[in-house]
């Protein structure tokens, strides 16, 4: 289903896109905002309720969502229309009663996306084909210079991985059991098969969201957990857990995580 809004922004609900015809631009969504504007959108002209707009955009998972993912994704919403030079607020909130779209928003189905956000989806194709090949090109390299190095150096290998896996998950124990850190995320959405979970208080924008998909995409990460955060001692830097599986407060076994530092520019 695609939705033209005010004669130039096409919202692609199956991709969870918004493209600008006129700046041939396109801004990514996190899948609870695009299930909300798309409900907004289909009851154009009604007031809805904060808590059902929270059961649209979460549906299943809506038991582990706070107040704040609601609202960062409202934000996300907004912020994607005024990249898009929407300079007018297109997503209304009414106190006490809940949200709904300008009065004098344009909306109109169309059958198709336009010719431009195909070519600019050929090029993002083609740009992730040369780096999946480039990378693995480069991973066939290292895997036969490691062949060639011995026996010897694979058993030390293997003691050192065997010493690790053994003090792991007494260490994420005790970490859990004195910081808690890593449980006190909220969930705030999926989006390319990837769930994210953000810090209380840390909002996370649009173009950090697709930075950090990016970095995913070009290092093959097959870890479908995203644990971000602000920098405390950097207002514009942040950080980012990339892990095989999500934090409980109980793991029979260690969890697999990759960190990413980035500071903005």
């Amino acid at each position: 289903m695609v939705y033209l809004i005010n004669n130039d922004i096409e919202f692609i609900y199956e991709r969870n896109v918004l493209y600008s015809r006129k700046l041939n631009l396109e801004q990514s969504l996190l899948s609870p905002s695009s299930r909300i504007l798309k409900y907004l959108i289909e009851n154009n002209g009604c007031v809805i309720t904060q808590s059902t707009l929270f059961q649209i955009g979460w549906e299943d998972k809506l038991e582990y969502v706070t107040n704040n993912a609601f609202y960062q994704n409202i934000s996300l919403l907004r912020k994607a229309f005024e990249i898009l030079n929407q300079k007018n607020k297109l997503i209304i909130n009414f106190p006490k009663k809940g949200y709904s779209l300008d009065k004098n928003v344009i909306i109109e189905i169309i059958t198709a996306p336009s010719d431009s956000i195909s070519i600019i989806e050929t090029a993002e194709t083609i740009e992730t084909a040369e780096t999946a090949e480039t990378a693995e090109t480069a991973e066939t390299a290292e895997t036969a210079e490691k062949n060639i190095k011995g026996t010897k150096k694979i058993r030390l290998d293997f003691l050192i991985l065997i010493t690790i896996l053994i003090i792991s998950p007494f260490y994420f124990y005790k970490s859990a059991g004195s910081n808690n850190d890593l449980y006190s995320y909220d969930y705030c959405g999926k989006d390319e098969g990837v769930n994210f979970f953000c810090e209380k208080n840390s909002i996370i924008n649009d173009n950090q969201f697709r930075n950090i998909i990016n970095k995913i995409k070009k290092s093959k990460s097959k870890y479908n957990y995203i644990y971000f955060r602000k920098n405390i001692h950097n207002e514009v830097g942040y950080s980012f857990l990339n892990c095989k599986s999500e934090f409980m407060i109980i793991n029979l076994t260690p969890n697999n995580c990759i960190s990413y530092y980035a500071i903005e520019k």
